[in-house]
């Protein structure tokens, strides 16, 4: 069971790297493993029609803000504290997020 646990972390971690070279065009300074716990209770507040956000591709840092064909949804913990995406219909590609 920890030897199938190890090689599906080695296959995500490889997966992680090859996502990262083709969205930044370049190898990453370290990929790790981190333990996010996404919270069992939410509250739906709405599709997410747009997202903005801010990265540093080929040298420079740029503002990106990209509009969803098919929105995922947007959920909140229970307090408010945590944002959560789910579902939608888009990927992670070397031009960006598409769809």
């Amino acid at each position: 069971m920890a030897y199938q646990r190890q090689r599906e972390e080695g296959a995500a971690l490889g997966a992680a790297s090859d996502l990262h070279r083709r969205f930044f065009g370049r190898a990453p300074d370290r990929v790790e493993r981190a333990r996010l716990e996404t919270p069992r209770v939410l509250v739906e507040l709405g599709e997410l029609r747009a997202l903005v956000y801010r990265a540093t591709r080929d040298g420079r840092p740029r503002q990106y803000v990209h509009f969803f064909e098919r929105p995922p949804r947007l959920l909140a913990d229970a307090h408010g504290r945590q944002l959560v995406i789910a579902g939608g219909r888009y990927r992670v590609t070397r031009r960006g997020i598409e769809g």
